[in-house]
């Protein structure tokens, strides 16, 4: 039996924040059902990716900067990291920064292991997807109720 989790919000706003029992507990989740997570110890700490996601990040990085589209108006979707895919918040600290949009932005970000979801068997406070799509967090909510 799939367990109900129509009831929790989506995600899918840039800036979606929640304190979640992970690691890292403050859990920074991408904007419009984007891909990467990041994480912090506390509101002071820095924002931390896990580093599981980082090919993958890496990945996202050169594919962005190969898309020949026109340059997008709002400067954190123009970024090298996108903030549609990864969270805001990390993508406006690296641009106050100055951090230069290329392939060199990896090098500004911090990872650390097993902080993520995935990594901890965690299923997040927010549904990622809405309820149409088949969504990894609810396959792993059901698989938990079955333990």
């Amino acid at each position: 039996m799939r367990k109900d989790t129509s009831e929790k919000p989506v995600a899918f706003q840039g800036g979606t924040v929640a304190r979640e029992d992970l690691p890292y507990p403050i859990v920074h989740y991408p904007g419009f059902y984007g891909a990467f997570f990041a994480f912090q110890e506390d509101r002071k700490g820095p924002i931390t990716l896990c580093s599981c996601a980082r090919e993958a990040i890496e990945n996202h990085i050169k594919l962005h900067l190969s898309d020949e589209r026109p340059t997008h108006p709002n400067p954190t979707r123009a970024f090298a990291l996108d903030s549609m895919y990864v969270p805001y918040k990390l993508v406006r600290q690296l641009i106050d920064a100055g951090v230069p949009s290329d392939e060199g932005v990896i090098e500004h970000l911090q990872f650390a292991d097993r902080l993520c979801h995935e990594c901890n068997r965690a299923v997040p406070s927010y549904r990622y997807c809405v309820q149409m799509y088949e969504c990894w967090e609810s396959d792993l909510a059901v698989q938990q109720d079955r333990d």
